[in-house]
């Protein structure tokens, strides 16, 4: 299941995608498709209501996403195209196209959604709250 660590979420507030291994507690599958480029950081910043977006090789900042309301935790899809982030205020899960940023799908969930993980194949999500 993990042939090579791109994406890791650490600390629910975190998602990098990388190449190489990386050793920490919460990892999720590795994209199967190169889409994402290696060293884009997504951050999430809950109380500014924003993710940034990083180019870690570069070490600078390339956007900043905004209109999502607290973002707690991200997700970057296995196939690495979209990127799914939890919006507590909204108890909604919101997903992004990484290439363009824009809005792909608003979801509803349950009460103050707090993380969010896809299974390898990306047929099923599951959120915690």
């Amino acid at each position: 299941m993990f042939r090579q660590l791109q994406q890791v979420v650490a600390c629910a507030v975190l998602c990098i995608a990388v190449g190489g291994s990386l050793s920490l507690p919460a990892v999720t599958a590795a994209p199967t498709d190169k889409s994402l480029p290696r060293g884009t950081v997504f951050v999430a910043n809950e109380t500014s209501g924003s993710v940034t977006v990083i180019d870690a090789a570069a070490d600078k900042v390339i956007a900043t996403i905004t209109g999502v309301p607290g973002p707690h935790n991200l997700q970057v899809s296995p196939s690495g195209d979209t990127l799914w982030i939890t919006s507590a205020p909204l108890n909604q899960v919101v997903v992004l196209d990484v290439k363009t940023y824009g809005l792909l799908a608003t979801i509803p969930v349950g009460n103050h959604p707090a993380h969010v993980i896809l299974t390898p194949d990306s047929r099923e999500v599951y959120v915690t709250n």
